[in-house]
């Protein structure tokens, strides 16, 4: 869409659901060419111990970014495609903006602090640091701002440039075990062009012009009352990520490279369902808007409700059969202890689907804010704590448990705040 359109409309273009989850789904499948390259590759040419090292700064970056968008990317995104016009998105603009420079000053030093108590990310510091850097970049990415006014095509574009820097760059300078912090190099210079793209983009479509007067003391406003939907939104890296973290507290880097190798398929598997999510969120928001389309997404809400946990059991189900296959072909036999490892937490998938369709696709667009902090702060917390009493004593068995355990808990509260919904029939 070109911002000549957006200019002259005043709004937002609607496309269907069927055809942009089509566009999604097409740049997606270049992002998991890309992960099938590189996956392998760092394996292989890392093995485990640097493996872990570059997983542990990955796990924090996740979480520090997490932490620096506060659940505004949710709030932004539902914001903007149910107040489309020119003025009010120069305003959403502003506000997120302001709001992420309060969280990025705040949760930048936590990063550096939590990197100096891990194993893996303090020695040497350069791991911890490059982890930060990653974060507050990508704590100003403007996904929100495309996909909530269902620019589908500039968030896909955007993220291929990032691709076409990373992957030669990686291939070329990566030669061995030394060179891991290369990787996190790399991704920060590139996530530093495509972000500043992507703000030049958004800019020139809301014609240069911002009014900043308050807007500090907005975006604190807007950072104080966005903590509902903050752990809605930070809740699958909370748990997919923040697990390697806290195994990096008190294992060596080749137990945290062997968890991660796991996690990461498992993440890899779990990513999946984000191009749907990217696309129904907004959809789903701006059809409950319109009192001609809320039945129609309610339906679509119910239907979700089935499927995405179904096809996770099917995932799931495949997933143990293969294991041993799978990790010895992808990552060598330096890593024949994650088989049992995958097998195991492979079981989180129809869980997390389920989870993720309750409070991504049902909750946040009917507004049940509370309901969400319910679901994803119960799960954290139950996750973080059996991490930090299990990971000492078990290493990644301790870990693997914690994320399964989360995963139940979050399980039954949302069949539990569903509940009351289906039989008001606001579902």
């Amino acid at each position: 869409m070109s911002s000549g359109v957006l200019k002259a409309s005043g709004g937002v273009r609607r496309g269907s659901t069927r055809a942009s989850l089509t566009i999604v789904y097409a740049g997606y499948f270049f992002r998991y060419i890309y992960l099938l390259i590189l996956i392998p590759f760092y394996g292989r040419v890392l093995g485990a111990g640097e493996y872990g090292r570059v997983l542990a700064a990955m796990s924090l970056y996740q979480v520090i970014w997490l932490l620096i968008e506060w659940g505004m990317p949710a709030a932004g995104g539902r914001d903007i495609a149910q107040k489309p016009s020119l003025e009010a998105r120069r305003e959403i603009y502003a506000r997120q903006i302001s709001g992420r420079v309060w969280t990025a000053s705040i949760f930048g030093l936590t990063g550096l602090v939590a990197a100096y108590f891990s194993q893996a990310l303090s020695d040497p510091y350069s791991y911890g640091l490059c982890a930060v850097v990653m974060a507050v970049i990508s704590g100003f990415n403007l996904g929100w701002y495309f996909l909530g006014t269902l620019q589908f095509r500039k968030t896909i574009l955007l993220e291929l440039l990032g691709f076409a820097i990373n992957l030669p760059a990686i291939l070329l300078l990566v030669k061995g075990p030394e060179d891991g912090i290369r990787i996190l190099e790399v991704q920060i210079v590139s996530g530093l062009i495509c972000t500043l793209l992507a703000h030049r983009i958004a800019l020139r479509e809301l014609g240069w012009k911002l009014d900043w007067r308050g807007q500090w003391r907005a975006g604190a406003r807007f950072v104080r009352g966005n903590v509902a939907l903050f752990i809605n939104a930070g809740i699958a890296l909370v748990l997919a990520g923040a697990a390697t973290y806290l195994l990096s507290l008190s294992a060596s880097p080749a137990e945290v490279g062997r968890y991660g190798a796991a996690d990461r398929l498992v993440t890899v598997g779990l990513s999946l369902i984000a191009p749907a999510s990217q696309v129904l969120i907004g959809t789903i928001s701006s059809r409950l808007g319109d009192p001609a389309r809320r039945a129609e997404a309610r339906r679509l809400m119910r239907r979700s409700l089935v499927l995405a946990p179904l096809a996770g059991l099917v995932v799931a189900a495949t997933g143990y059969a293969l294991a041993p296959v799978i990790v010895p072909l992808i990552f060598g036999s330096d890593f024949d202890a994650s088989i049992e490892l995958l097998r195991a937490l492979i079981f989180v998938f129809p869980m997390a689907l389920f989870t993720q369709v309750t409070t991504g696709w049902v909750l946040v667009p009917l507004r049940q804010d509370r309901s969400v902090a319910l679901i994803s702060s119960a799960g954290a917390l139950l996750t973080t704590g059996l991490v930090v009493l299990l990971a000492p004593r078990y290493s990644a068995a301790g870990a693997v448990a914690a994320r399964l355990g989360g995963y139940v808990l979050m399980c039954l509260i949302s069949a539990l705040v569903l509940r009351p919904l289906i039989r008001q029939g606001d579902l």
